[in-house]
């Protein structure tokens, strides 16, 4: 049984769920999300109509189940594989204890773009990137 650091799983579950420039092209457009609901707010104060909010998921993030999920999938498999083979031992140092902090923020991130997922699949898909990250952070969730 080989050891792991549990600071090692979690850079390689976020480089799993983020292939390629993934999380610079969904971070980009969710803050272009975010500055289109408030003018569409500013639009309905200015007109004196009462705020009204439909969230829903992203173009970005659309594309990104469409284009990386069934392979993001099968790499999350394989890790689970390796948590449940292994002996994972916690971060020791203030440097990786920060890093996994900053490492579930961003798993906490990524799954936040689907939470407003419709279909069944996109939810199974979540489903299985919250039970992998589960496995790995725990109770920093």
């Amino acid at each position: 049984m080989d050891k792991i650091r549990r600071s090692e799983l979690a850079w390689a579950f976020l480089n799993i769920i983020f292939p390629e420039n993934t999380y610079a092209k969904l971070e980009e457009n969710e803050l272009n999300n975010i500055l289109k609901v408030f003018q569409g707010f500013k639009k309905q104060l200015n007109k004196g109509q009462p705020l009204k909010f439909s969230p829903k998921m992203s173009n970005e993030t659309k594309k990104y189940i469409k284009r990386y999920s069934k392979s993001v999938a099968l790499e999350l498999m394989d890790l689970r594989k390796k948590i449940q083979e292994n002996e994972i031992l916690p971060a020791e140092t203030e440097i990786e204890k920060l890093d996994f902090d900053m490492y579930a923020l961003r798993a906490e991130e990524f799954v936040n773009y689907f939470e407003y997922a419709e279909d069944e699949q996109t939810k199974s898909f979540i489903k299985l990137v919250k039970d992998t990250r589960q496995m790995i952070f725990g109770d920093r969730i």
